[in-house]
């Protein structure tokens, strides 16, 4: 490998923080207080502080389970859906409407076979960082779940040539 194709690899990022996030249909918001997620191993823990530190959550997701990591950035469309009506009952509407132009979030969905996990983020290198260290422990961990053979021999083929060997009656001498 030469130097450059080395400076080209990012640093692991084995931990995230930002805000939580609350989904609803299609609907993504963010809510207030705090989330991390760190990578510990083969559990990615995730720590939800909410507001004022009324709710407290701790949720340790095995990463051999973690399907896809998505980032996603875009408008919260849920500002315009409010603003439309009340732009039509009260001249108030106009401030969802705008806001929904300018505010431009950026969020990061962990989907798993139990449910997902938002995170509101800042840092767009730290965060796509964190999403392929994440992955690449995920393929790791999962390719060494599956057998591996070095002949190319299926399970399937190692089961039947493990039967072949069991029905051989024993030779006498």
């Amino acid at each position: 490998m030469t130097s450059s194709s080395l400076q080209r690899i990012p640093a692991p990022v084995r931990e995230i923080t930002g805000k939580p996030g609350q989904s609803w249909g299609n609907f993504v918001m963010p809510a207030r207080g705090e989330v991390t997620m760190k990578i510990s191993g083969d559990l990615l823990e995730t720590k939800i502080l909410t507001a004022f530190g009324l709710d407290q959550r701790e949720i340790q997701t095995r990463i051999q389970r973690i399907e896809t990591v998505e980032r996603s950035e875009g408008r919260l469309w849920w500002l315009l859906w409010i603003g439309i009506p009340l732009l039509f009952t009260f001249f108030i509407g106009i401030i969802p409407i705008v806001l929904f132009f300018i505010i431009k979030q950026k969020w990061i969905v962990v989907h798993n076979t139990s449910g997902n996990l938002l995170l509101f983020y800042q840092d767009s290198t730290k965060a796509k960082n964190f999403c392929h260290t994440l992955m690449a422990i995920s393929r790791q961990l999962n390719s060494k779940s599956s057998p591996a053979t070095s002949n190319g021999a299926t399970p399937q083929d190692r089961r039947n040539e493990q039967r072949q060997r069991v029905v051989q009656p024993p030779q006498n001498a």
